[in-house]
Formats: structure tokens, sequence, C-alpha cells
């Protein structure tokens, strides 16, 4: 059975891992949707009120809520020559003009509409027999979606999905059918912007060789991915490291950072702190260098009680959450805030105002949806520490605009605290611990087991990572204890790793005294994790899937710039 005790109190490299960065949320390449999970999956009591929006801007004269909303079936009765899909997806900030299809033999066709560009490839695999099971199972349907009706830069979606099967997919499995699909679009549009990027002139015989992107204003001579680290003695000054070369740059902060490092689109976002004005608030520091501060996240700290912030994938959307704690109240009262804007300050939303928690719940927002129409966020208990684990519990969706909360998946509130491992980067599977097991479940949208994970080590169980492409990971460790006054440490510790789609064995990388927290993937081939000496003294490293580490550096790491 887990330790309670030992399971919140592990190294202090954790403690740092989480403060500055975001352990609780995405890690690399986990930036996808979350769908609903079905009725009939097991949850605990969600004691939150309902998160009704209280726009801070007049919102436009029509606002509802952009969750897909179904149509009725389309006929199962079509040409074999019909398209699986047809999907398109049009506005939006980005000013999308995109249709998809997908035949039946997985082949498909990405057209950008506005400069007539043309992708087209085949579904991996398991992406084919997803599509294939979908199409046998289900009648056809159709779903519709606006962000924004009436207003700026609404994004407008169809699909089309022609279903051969004579069962009716419910509201969640359409949505899951759906996010997998918006999904897809995105990553085959991403795919075709850099195909047809023009390509770089190459550098002059005598100098070496760095890949400068759009994104790389800051540190260009290091190429993407780079690994953003910080050394918690002068937390004035980040450090941007090539990992392959090991070249580095310094980048000067105009003050310390007062919680965790959030990088997206190229640049770098850090809370601050005004100790005079009692004021915490975000900055900006933006690609070509200027420092911006975000003034309408400003909160006040006069009140006792964590603070934290997401950014969208692209960078244009922000959340941040505040929670005041009153002592005095017999049990003590959480009060928590949640409110949702651009991140030039525009279209600002109040998601939750001063929503009383009893239950010692905090709010922390995790990540955005890829296409940025909604927000995941949790309500996590106050263990002390918020949580070393990195682990969710409590997890809820949202739409950016605004509208009713979604409850997601929720742990019992005393057999299995924060028992959410994570979230695959498309949204279709979480990781779920199981302590009567000694197990972590992965479990797919409709609450289906897909496999049990036998834990390595019980003593300290970690996040689940997953990679851009599905992949995941995870540490373990046996704990000892080296002294009242220490930490306990790993003994061993595992880092273990189990390929999509997940219906294999799992295999443990790495296993020894060394393997300390991890902290996410650099890639899809390596994994960014805490090595530790005999003295319990850490370095942030890297570990291929083949088990080689290499060390790279003692600062702690606080987000990878790509």
């Amino acid at each position: 059975m887990l330790s309670q005790l030992k399971l919140y109190n592990f190294i202090f490299f954790a403690a740092l891992i989480v403060l500055f960065s975001g352990c609780g949320g995405a890690s690399p390449g986990e930036t996808d949707d979350v769908t609903p999970l079905s009725q009939d999956v097991p949850v605990g009591s969600a004691t939150m009120p309902q998160a009704t929006a209280l726009p801070v801007e007049p919102p436009p004269e029509t606002s509802p809520e952009p969750t897909p909303t179904p149509e009725p079936a389309a006929p199962a009765q079509e040409s074999s020559d019909t398209p699986v899909v047809t999907f398109s997806i049009s506005g939006g900030i980005v000013g999308f003009c995109d249709e998809l299809r997908i035949e039946a033999d997985g082949s498909y066709t990405l057209e950008s509409l506005c400069d007539q560009k043309v992708i087209t490839g085949g579904l991996d695999q398991t992406d084919q027999e997803m599509l294939q099971a979908w199409r046998e199972n289900f009648e056809g349907f159709q779903i519709s979606s606006e962000d924004n009706p009436g207003g700026p830069d609404n994004m407008v979606t169809n699909l089309n999905f022609n279903g051969q099967g004579d069962t009716a997919a419910d509201e969640q499995q359409q949505t899951m059918i759906y996010e997998w699909i918006n999904g897809l679009t995105l990553r085959l549009r991403t795919q075709q912007s850099e195909a047809s990027a023009p390509a770089q002139a190459p550098a002059p015989p005598d100098e070496p060789s760095v890949e400068v992107t759009a994104s790389s204003a800051i540190c260009p001579e290091i190429g993407r991915p780079a690994l953003l680290t910080i050394d918690v003695e002068t937390p004035e000054r980040l450090v941007l490291i090539d990992p392959d070369s090991q070249v580095s740059c310094e980048i000067a902060l105009n003050q310390p950072p007062a919680g965790r490092i959030v990088t997206a689109a190229g640049q770098i976002y850090y809370p601050v702190l005004d100790t005079e004005a009692q004021i915490l608030s975000v900055l900006q520091l933006k690609a070509v260098g200027e420092e911006v501060p975000l003034a309408f996240t400003d909160v006040s700290t006069a009140e006792a009680g964590p603070f934290n912030f997401t950014i969208s994938n692209d960078g244009a959307k922000i959340a941040w959450a505040q929670t005041q704690v009153d002592f005095e109240a017999e049990p003590p009262l959480y009060r928590n805030s949640l409110w949702l804007a651009n991140t030039d300050g525009s279209n600002q939303v109040t998601l939750l105002d001063q929503a009383e928690n009893d239950e010692l719940r905090f709010v922390i927002p995790v990540r955005f949806s890829e296409d940025g129409s909604r927000l995941y966020y949790t309500l996590q208990p106050d263990l002390g520490g918020f949580g070393l684990s990195g682990r969710l519990d409590n997890l809820y969706s949202v739409p950016v605009s605004g509208g009713e909360a979604q409850l997601i998946y929720s742990c019992p509130s005393e057999e299995n605290l924060m028992c959410i491992g994570g979230f695959s980067p498309d949204g279709a599977f979480l990781t779920v611990l199981e302590p009567a097991e000694d197990a972590l479940q992965i479990i797919d949208q409709s609450g289906g087991l897909i496999n049990t994970i036998p834990l390595p080590a019980t003593d300290y169980v970690e996040r689940t990572a997953f990679g851009p492409n599905g992949d995941l990971a995870f540490v373990t460790a046996t704990l000892l204890e080296t002294g009242e006054d220490q930490p306990p440490l790993p003994n061993p510790g595992y880092l273990t790793y189990l390929a999509r789609p997940y219906t294999g064995e799992a295999q443990t990388l790495l296993s020894d005294n060394s393997v300390g927290t991890l902290w996410g993937w650099l890639d899809e081939s390596r994994l960014i994790f805490g090595q530790l000496d005999q003295a319990g003294q850490a370095m942030t490293a890297l570990l291929s899937l083949d088990g080689q580490v290499t060390a790279l550096t003692p600062n702690v790491v606080v987000g990878v710039m790509r």
C-alpha cells in the first residue's frame, strides 16, 4: 500500500521543480484536449459550485457555450466512396481555413483553402484502428461549433462523420471523436507549415551551424529544442542550454520569479511580486527580448494563498488563479478565483469568483486544449507543499468563453487523493493510481480499462509525463529515511516507460539510487529527469529510450524552448 506520509515528502529537487515549472500541469508535448469520461466511470463527490462565467468586459451580444452541438444523425447508408470524415475549420485568431478528409483506408487530404496548399498521407496503425472501430460501430452524425458567434475572430468548425454502424453515438462519444479529429487537423496543419517554410541559408563553413527559427529570438545561437533552467541561488538569471552541444546562454530577468515559469511560442512567462504594493502578477518576456507586465493579472497578496497560471500553446491565451484562505474559520475556508483572457488583455472572463470551498482545496489552471477552446483546471487538496508528486485531483473542463464547468474525473476524497497521473496529448487516455492494487491504470474516455501497470515501488509515485507522440513515463521510488531534518532519498528509484497504444508491457529504463524526479519530455525519444549523486545532490540529466544518461547541469529545468 502507498505510504501517504512519504508520498508528499520527497526530495528537495522535486519541490524546486514544482515551484518553478509546471509539473502539476503540462509537460513538453502534453498539450492536447481532454474529453469528459462517460457516466459509468467511478468518481468521488465533487463539492465545487457551478462555475458560471462572469465576464469582466462586456460580452458580445450572443455568447453561447462553444461546446460542439450534435445535430441529427446522417444516414449510414452512404456510398463507399464517401470519406469517413469531412472536417472544416475556419476563422479564429490564427485565421484557419482548412478542410480535412479521411478515407476508409486511412488516407487523408488536408487542404488549406486560403493558400491552396495540400498535404496528403495516411494514419498510423493505432489511429487507423481507432477510426475503423468508430466507423463500424456508430451511425453517422454531424457536429457544428462556433467559439465566439457574432464576435471577432470567431472560429467555426463543421464535422461530418460517415459511420456505418447501427449504434447512435451519445454526446460524449461524439465529442471524443470531434476532439480527436480537431487535434489531428491542427497537428497536420503544423506539419504543413513546417514543410512549406523556406529553407535556412547554410552557415559559413568556419562557423557552427545553428538552427534559428521564428521562435528563437531569445538566445538565437542556441538550437531548438533547448532546456530553460534556473540556478536557485541566482533566480534572476535563467540559462538556456542546447542539450546536444551543451552550449548555454544566460537570460537576465528584471526580478526573481515568484513562482512557476512557463514557456510558449518562443516566449517566457513568470510571476513577479511587488512587496510594497502587495501585488502579484505575470510578466511576459517576449521573443524579441522585451519584458511586458501583464497588469490585468494583478492579484493582492494581502491574504495568504496559492497563485498559479498557464499559457496556451500559441501564446494567445492566459489563465490565472488565486486562492485566499481564511484561517480563522473552522475548518479553514478556501476562496478560489480563476480568470482567463487573451495575453494582450482582451476578452477577460471570470470563471470562478471567490468560490468557497471548505475541503481545503485550491484551484490550479492545468492547461488549455490544443485549439485553445477549453481550459482544464483542478481543485487540489492542500496537503502541505501543494502536492509534490504533481498528480491531479478533481479535474474539470470549461469553455474559454465561460459557462458551466464539466467534471472530467474525481478522485475518492479519502481513499485515493490525487489519483490522476495525467492525460495523453490527444486527450484520449487518463492514467489513474489504484493504491489497493499498487498499480497505475490506463483508461480511455469511455472508462474502459486499457492496461494495468504494476508499480515497481510505492513509497513515492509521481505524475505521468506524456510525450509528444503519446508515449508515457513516470517515476516511482522506495524511499530511504536519512534523518529527521533531511528529506528521504530514493533507494532505489525507477523510471518506467510505456509506448502508445499502451497495451504492451511497461519497461524500466533506469533503476538505481540516482533516479530523482521526472520533469518531462525533451522530444519523442529523450526524457528530462533529476539525477542524484550519492550525497543526494541533483543534476538535470537526459535519458534516452535506449537507457543512455547524459548529465547536463546542476540547474533546475523549468521549461523547454521550441
